[in-house]
């Protein structure tokens, strides 16, 4: 038996899947949303019987090693490796030399990472340093924590005993090419990149070192450069896929359906050693798209950790927008000023988590902190432009229709202006068809959308717990007839589509439908009795007594039915 089939008989590919995606059973198979293309609905099959998974949206397929080969970016050389240890096969043996360029960089990574490991150890000043910041040493084992010294070519020298070239210390991001004219004391030809720092490997997805974060450790009245140094772009090493911590945080983050998302490293650590697995942070650089992908790949919530007032929502602006483009629900936890995770470990663990179980949906958060200001107008601007481009990537119409209500109430402001003003924003997402055909996003028009859509998507569906017919009967007594023939072919399937996509198996249609109800003959008495009582001003305003009188009996009429929603 061959070495791939050897591993293919004691790997799982569905196993190997769920390490990556968050899976669901489909009978004897499972699913999950495809990892290659944006979806929202799943359409990737991972087949266990036969060893294989395919996507039914963009038509990737294969086995154990085309996936991990695909998603990793690796050759087939490495995938075979990466999976052989993972399957505890050993592969035969062969010369250093005969490798590919990327497995002797991820080898010369491991090697460097192994030297400022032990390095770590035996420098008492290192050490103290780490134990200061609250780092347990089963921490700084988990992730690998070392210490490179202040030497020019500590690491250069090491690895030249052990096979590697200069230059392929350089692609590895280990060390820099002297520059011409350069002080005598660097010598000719190369120096390490990283010196007198403590050092913190970053990993890819499967847990091979492909760069490191250098902190410079404190000397008083000395000049240690930039604070954090960290590796450049290389072959092996890009900043906007590399999540410091992903590979420790992505089992958490699949079971608990949760990214926590900080900023540096010590915040990683001390948050994971706090007992929250699921934390991750960017690695030198700004939020990516690439980042959220792989955070999409395990989890459908990530929590933002921001000072608790505006300049901490304005901080991260940027970043609440991509996360809720990328179809993510995003809550902040908020700090206290001036604070970050780290800080809170290291006085008292309790108030990190204090933290997170207060974390809220951006928009109530954003709200709670706007509320703040006293000025109305003020406060009407910053909410056309702090929290209504934050509503307008919400893909749920459901969600806005809440926030709006939710802003209308604690703000002062009107929610039909709030909804003028947040179609105005560029890329809202909206239900183009049904807009267009007058089925609008108001709380009313929502609840129409729904139930349109529940009366085709059912209609024709034997046992299902709700009767399409009767609720089209009581639909159309309440509004007419022409609610559902006035919209054409093209509304009614993209209604039924989403009803389908909300409601297919699911237990609470029957109350949903109830609610949905409730909230279409309210908003529809609302809307009414304003036009009664605009009515009745009208008669008031021309003194024509009997006009007023049935105005305002029908204004006590409904006023009497709208009693019955409170």
């Amino acid at each position: 038996m061959s070495p791939g089939e050897l591993i293919k008989e004691k790997l799982s590919i569905a196993d190997l899947v769920s390490s990556y995606l968050k899976l669901e059973r489909a009978g004897k198979n499972f699913k999950a949303r495809c990892p290659f293309h944006p979806e929202k609905t799943a359409s990737f099959f991972i087949s266990p019987d036969r060893g294989t998974y395919h996507c039914f949206g963009c038509h990737r397929g294969g086995d154990i090693f085309s996936f991990v080969q695909e998603i990793e970016g690796y050759d087939f050389r490495t995938a075979l490796t990466v999976l052989a240890e993972r399957a505890g096969v050993t592969l035969p043996t062969e010369n250093i030399k005969e490798r590919s360029e990327r497995e002797r960089l991820l080898a010369l990574l491991e090697e460097v990472t192994l030297l400022y490991q032990r390095t770590l150890l035996s420098t008492e000043e290192a050490k103290e340093y780490v134990k200061s910041r609250g780092i347990t040493e089963a921490t700084v084992r988990a992730f690998r924590i070392g210490y490179a010294p202040e030497s020019w070519h500590y690491a250069q020298e090491h690895l030249k005993r052990k096979g590697y070239t200069e230059e392929e210390m350089e692609r590895a991001g280990v060390v820099i090419p002297r520059e011409p004219g350069a002080r005598v004391a660097l010598g000719r030809g190369y120096y390490d990149r990283f010196r007198d720092r403590i050092m913190f490997p970053v990993m890819s997805n499967s847990g091979q070192v492909v760069g490191f974060s250098g902190r410079a450790l404190p000397r008083e009245g000395a000049d240690v450069g930039a604070k954090y140094i960290n590796t450049p772009e290389t072959a092996l090493y890009h900043k906007s896929l590399a999540l410091y911590g992903y590979s420790q945080a992505k089992q958490a983050m699949r079971t608990r359906n949760v990214c926590v998302l900080v900023e540096g490293q010590m915040d990683v650590v001390l948050s994971h050693q706090a007992g929250v697995p699921e934390t991750v942070a960017v690695s030198g650089t700004a939020l990516s798209k690439e980042h959220l992908v792989a955070i999409k790949r395990l989890s459908d919530t990530v929590i933002m950790a921001f000072d608790a007032d505006e300049a901490g929502l304005r901080a991260g602006e940027r970043a609440i927008l991509m996360a809720l483009e990328a179809g993510l629900d995003v809550s902040v936890a908020p700090l206290p000023s001036g604070k970050d995770p780290a800080d809170l470990v290291r006085e008292k663990p309790s108030l990190w988590h204090s933290a997170l179980q207060s974390a809220t949906h951006v928009i109530d958060f954003s709200v709670t902190v706007l509320s703040r200001t006293e000025d109305v107008r003020e406060r009407g601007k910053k909410v056309r432009t702090q929290i209504l481009p934050l509503l307008a990537r919400l893909e749920s119409e459901i969600d806005r229709a809440h926030f709006i209500t939710k802003i209308a109430q604690n703000l002062g402001i009107a929610e039909d202006a709030l909804w003028r003003e947040l179609h105005k924003i560029p890329g809202t997402v909206e239900p183009a068809v049904l807009v267009r055909e007058g089925v609008t996003q108001t709380a009313k028009g929502l609840a129409l959308r729904r139930l349109i859509g529940i009366v085709q998507a059912f209609g024709s569906i034997p046992d299902t717990p709700v009767d399409a017919l009767a609720l089209k009967k009581e639909v159309t007594e309440l509004l007419g007839d022409d609610v559902f023939t006035s919209l054409s072919d093209e509304a009614m399937r993209e209604a039924a589509l989403e009803a389908e996509e909300l409601y297919g198996g699911s237990e609470q249609i029957e109350s949903d439908v109830q609610t949905l109800l409730r909230s279409l003959k309210e908003t529809h008495l609302k809307e009414t009795f304003a036009t009664a009582m605009e009515d009745l001003k009208k008669a008031e305003v021309v003194g024509d007594e009997v006009a007023a009188q049935a105005a305002l009996k029908r204004c006590q009429q409904i006023a009497a039915q709208l009693s019955a929603y409170k």
